[in-house]
């Protein structure tokens, strides 16, 4: 997968699935939008709107990148391609919780818990622009005319047609008074 189709899916995963935050009493909201490359969990948001609606989908272990004894900075562009294709099909949002959050600083990742919900989004967050290193995007990107099928792991193992093999190798002894190779 070339830079560009990387950036193309990442910036269409933030069109589809969004992030919640919650409040201290636990109420989930949407927040505006901001850099993917951010880390979002550690700022100040401006609430989009009250999250209601939502029916968690299933929970899954991620990882997330850290630096060398660094806290761990998760950002929207280390969450969105670690959700599952299969799961992304109905996924609207989800809340990132850390495991561990005061790390021994020689990790090179934290383990962390991503929920996913499905539902319906508001208006006003469902037609949120996605910022990506500064550059806004008001719309998902389209692939190029002649890009060929992104690769699917869900489909990849489904052969539509017989592979060609090739045969087994055989190793037999050489013949009594053969020399060389």
């Amino acid at each position: 997968m070339s830079q560009q189709d990387s950036l193309r899916s990442l910036v269409n995963r933030a069109f589809k699935v969004k992030p919640l935050v919650a409040d201290r009493d636990g109420v989930n909201f949407f927040v505006e939008p901001v850099d993917l490359n951010d880390s979002y969990l550690f700022r100040e948001h401006e609430a989009a709107g009250e999250a209601k609606g939502l029916t968690p989908i299933k929970t899954i272990d991620i990882e997330i990148p850290t630096n060398l004894r660094e806290l761990p900075r998760p950002r929207i562009s280390d969450v969105l391609p670690q959700i599952p294709s299969e799961l992304l099909a109905e996924a609207t949002a989800f809340k990132l919780k850390l495991q561990d959050a005061t790390l021994s600083g020689e990790d090179i990742s934290v383990p962390a818990q991503l929920t996913l919900f499905k539902g319906p989004l508001p208006e006003n967050v469902k037609n949120q622009h996605v910022i990506l290193r500064g550059k806004r995007f008001d719309a998902p990107i389209p692939a190029p005319p002649d890009a060929e099928p992104e690769f699917d792991a869900a489909i990849a193992g489904h052969l539509t047609k017989p592979v060609a093999a090739p045969r087994t190798a055989v190793f037999r002894q050489k013949p009594p008074g053969v020399t060389g190779n």
